[in-house]
């Protein structure tokens, strides 16, 4: 029982001419303001402009001002010091701006964060004693602490007191801390720290703390590192939080901490673009597989060292951690594949429970969360070493408690805990197979009492049908005006209807994503990228739709070779309700004629054009005897014949849905240039002929036209020359671009890139020898 994701336009918001005003004529942009509350122009421009915000005080969370005195007082006195914290972003962030501050204030300060693998989350008694043992006066944790009622119990009964900082969800009894520090004890809900993670408490703290001791402007060094937090822990970017990344962002696109030097040197990330995206899809799965597959200690000295030699060092090894990372989930993932496909009866719980035995605990989460993408469903991964409990992770879609769902299944279990979208659990191996159903059940009864509210809190809302050919790079940058995006402020998700695939081409270093080539019903072509839709394909269950369909989808700018062009991203599909479709060519009567096996079959087309006037389409390197026109001039016209085979199902009936036409002449005329040679000597003739006019663009649907191939084949081929040295490619817009001579020299690309065009033309080839041998009712 999969969870299906219901779409929902966005209510209308009211909204006034002021913002009517500041959204600079697009109505899109001002209901968007609207509907985060924002009513006046100052509230727009604290909004946009970090410098407009009023920042509330540290003091407004409570236990501030009693966790800043006894700070005070143990800096004071040189107290012995412990920085508590956790192994992933958040917390190793949040560890390294507390022992950073405290060391500049002069205090006895060290710190601890447990390994994953041998402490897991939180404070274990057993290793807060070591540290008790070795002289400790004052515990303070970072992004954790709130549920160790035991470890700090057992502290107090020493004499050693604690100051928690954490974001966590607070349990039934707090633990006894000196001062608990935390944004889940506001009264108000929306109050605009009520969403810090982990590394914002700490940042608060700092802030507190530095004005104590007369600093006030001394925390903003530390913004670089609270802006990686945010955007790691996927806190809600509204209120403080997206202030403290607006100015973070700043930071980070000016680096001055050799640490984020040398990643970003490593990562081959140009500090100037570095954005919200950056940090969570280049940055944050960096510093997350040290604590996933490593010990996160050393990142406090990564953080805080002031030495370009340290930090390249580090870098490099974090860079290593990060590969072997990228392989482990790309093994995990197709394993866990590999177990649905064997045994396809596992998606039918509504939970799906996998289990191995070498799975590593640190990269289960992770592909967990990529199931519950691609499946719909609460997923939980399980690690089963041989004589060893079975650990794992789980996740979950929106509208169902994953927590609450293994909690009902408590008497089989060892151990567990987490939160409504993820949890951990530990469990007997032979027990899996009971869990797994219990699970189920109790994900069952979950569906049936809140479907309703499961269905709204899981729907995709979209702000505006939006066509392709309305999009402008003025529109997108207005749109960017309003980043940061993320929770909380997520992007304006636009949708395209009726629109149809035109081509596909996989892309990225293992094709992981996938390029696809989109005609919406204005004719208008989009090239779309799909995130991960590569790595999926081969996922039992994946089809790309067929037909039509609509289209959710977000936009960016994008710099190519210092141009600027739209970049659209694919989010979600629906298929268009047949009752609710009109195909304009499906209502026209029309008369075809078979024309593909006839013997003299141009003396046919001559005798055709002599008794009445018609449309001849035809492409290719060699021209038909007759007056003709490609698929881009093609115009209305009753009589349509089809002298070239097309290139594709989507060129055929783009053509006959612009001519319109009531009778077609279906011919079989072969262009060739299927196979690489012969089309790679062609097209190098066309682009010799281009760079005899230097500054004079040339028209990819013209190359298109003169190799009777497809748009992305064409691109490809293009590549290949490039990839070859032979040309460079300068693009203008979607369809221009200017040709140059190259310099010579091979690229190490030229093997993939040929690769890919040599499938590409293979897939034209399959094509026409279909279109040859279908019957037209099957072709059509």
């Amino acid at each position: 029982m999969a969870f299906q994701r219901p779409w929902r336009p966005y209510p209308e918001a009211s909204v006034s001419p002021e913002l009517h005003t500041l959204a600079e004529g697009y109505p899109l942009i001002a209901q968007y303001f609207s509907r985060r509350g924002l009513r006046s122009a100052q509230e727009v421009r604290a909004y946009l402009d970090p410098d407009q915000y009023s920042p509330s005080p540290p003091s407004a969370l409570p236990g501030m001002l009693l966790a800043v005195a006894r700070l005070h007082h143990a800096i004071l006195s040189g107290e012995r010091i412990c920085v508590w914290g956790d192994f992933d972003v958040d917390g190793q962030t949040a560890t390294a701006i507390l022992v950073s501050t405290l060391r500049q204030l002069g205090a006895q300060v060290r710190y601890h964060i447990p390994v994953r693998d041998v402490e897991s989350h939180g404070i274990r008694p057993s290793f807060l004693q070591k540290e008790i043992d070795s002289g400790l006066d004052l515990l303070l944790t970072c992004d954790t602490g709130i549920a160790a009622n035991e470890a700090i119990q057992a502290a107090a009964s020493q004499g050693i007191q604690t100051i928690i900082t954490d974001h966590h969800s607070l349990p039934e009894v707090l633990p006894p801390a000196y001062a608990i520090v935390t944004p889940r004890l506001l009264e108000d809900p929306t109050h605009p720290l009520a969403s810090l993670p982990g590394v914002g408490v700490a940042y608060k703290l700092v802030e507190a703390l530095f004005d104590r001791f007369g600093k006030p402007q001394a925390c903003q060094e530390y913004l670089d590192l609270v802006a990686l937090g945010i955007v790691a822990d996927v806190a809600s970017l509204v209120g403080d939080n997206r202030y403290l990344l607006q100015l973070g962002l700043r930071r980070l696109q000016n680096p001055t901490r050799p640490a984020l030097q040398a990643l970003l040197e490593i990562a081959e990330i140009k500090p100037a673009s570095l954005n919200e995206e950056t940090i969570a899809f280049a940055l944050a799965p960096r510093l997350n597989a040290v604590g996933r597959l490593s010990d996160a200690n050393p990142m406090v000295e990564f953080f805080t060292t002031s030495t370009d030699s340290e930090a390249r060092i580090q870098a490099h090894v974090i860079e290593g951690l990060n590969a072997q990372r990228k392989l482990l989930t790309d093994q995990v993932f197709k394993a866990a594949m590999s177990q649905v496909e064997r045994d396809p009866t596992l998606l039918d719980s509504s939970a799906l429970v996998l289990s191995y035995p070498t799975w590593p605990a640190g990269v289960v989460g992770i592909i967990a969360s990529r199931l519950v993408e691609y499946f719909h469903k609460p997923v939980v991964l399980l690690s089963t070493p041989p004589g060893a409990i079975a650990r794992g992770s789980a996740r979950s879609v929106p509208g169902i408690d994953i927590t609450q769902a293994i909690t009902s299944q408590a008497g089989l279990l060892l151990g567990y805990g987490g939160h409504p979208m993820a949890a951990g659990v530990s469990l007997q191996p032979e027990r899996i197979p009971e869990f797994r159903q219990g699970l189920s059940q109790a994900v069952d009864l979950q569906l049936a009492e809140r479907a309703a509210q499961a269905e709204g809190e899981s729907a995709l809302f979209f702000d505006a049908y939006y066509p392709f050919a309305s999009l402008t790079l003025e529109f997108v940058e207005q749109i960017e005006h309003l980043a940061p995006f993320g929770s909380g402020n997520p992007p304006p998700t636009l949708v395209a209807q009726n629109v149809t695939i035109d081509a596909t081409q996989a892309v990225g270093l293992h094709d992981e994503h996938l390029i696809l080539r989109l005609l919406d019903p204005a004719h208008t072509l989009q090239e779309v990228i799909w995130w991960q839709a590569g790595s999926l394909s081969s996922a039992p269950g994946f089809t790309l739709p067929e037909g039509s369909f609509d289209l959710a989808y977000t936009v960016h700018s994008h710099d190519f070779k210092g141009q600027r062009s739209i970049q659209v991203e694919w989010l979600d599909y629906r298929f268009v309700p047949q009752s609710g479709v009109s195909i304009q060519s499906q209502t026209i009567a029309r008369e075809w004629v078979d024309c593909r096996n006839i013997d003299a079959p141009l003396k046919k087309l001559q005798e055709l054009i002599s008794q009445s006037a018609l449309q001849v389409w035809q492409e290719g390197p060699i021209p038909a005897p007759v007056s003709s026109s490609d698929r881009f001039h093609l115009a209305p016209h009753p009589i349509l014949a089809i002298w070239t085979i097309p290139p594709g199902r989507s060129e055929l009936a783009a053509a006959i849905e612009t001519v319109q036409p009531q009778t077609i002449y279906i011919f079989s005329d072969h262009p060739g240039l299927h196979q690489l040679a012969p089309f790679i000597e062609r097209l190098s003739g066309l682009v010799k002929f281009a760079l005899r006019l230097p500054g004079q663009p040339v028209e990819l649907t013209a190359l298109a036209a003169g190799l009777a191939h497809q748009l992305t084949t064409t691109g490809l081929g293009l590549s290949w020359l490039e990839a070859k040295g032979i040309i460079t490619c300068e693009p203008i817009d979607a369809e221009k671009i200017l040709l140059h001579r190259g310099l010579g020299k091979a690229s190490p690309k030229l093997e993939q890139v040929e690769a890919r065009l040599r499938q590409a033309l293979e897939e034209t080839e399959a094509y026409r020898k279909y279109f040859l041998r279908q019957s037209l009712d099957k072709l059509l």
